[in-house]
């Protein structure tokens, strides 16, 4: 992920900053981790692309997705859009494991570009 918003930043300096983040959670499913990197666009809006790794009882699950801020005209800040939402997916071994993992980051890198081209403001 880190190479991929640092790609971003230099095809898009100076309109973007960005930065990686890592969320832990313990809920109901299991405990998760989530990794990624958030892209701000100039208008003040924030693009992220994400990760997640959750530890179930019966192995692992698996999901990534990208999301953009959208506050909605009728709803209160702090909305998301989902740009790219990859299904959770299942794992019970490993090996099986960090093969989705590594599938998913590949496809939000691959996904990367196109989404900040159509998201970002238009400049004069």
């Amino acid at each position: 992920m880190r190479e991929t918003g640092y790609s971003l930043y230099l095809s898009h300096h100076p309109s973007v900053r960005w930065a990686e983040y890592c969320r832990y959670d313990s809920g109901q499913a299991g405990t998760g981790t989530t990794l990624g990197i958030t892209i701000d666009l100039s208008d003040g809006r924030e693009m992220c692309f994400g990760v997640t790794l959750t530890a179930t009882e019966d192995g692992f699950a698996v999901a990534a997705e990208v999301t953009i801020d959208e506050d909605l005209p009728d709803q209160a800040a702090g909305n998301q859009r989902y740009l790219l939402d990859l299904p959770e997916t299942r794992i019970a071994e490993l090996p099986d494991c960090i093969t989705v993992l590594e599938d998913y980051v590949r496809q939000l890198a691959a996904s990367a570009s196109r989404l900040l081209e159509e998201c970002r403001p238009a400049t004069n």
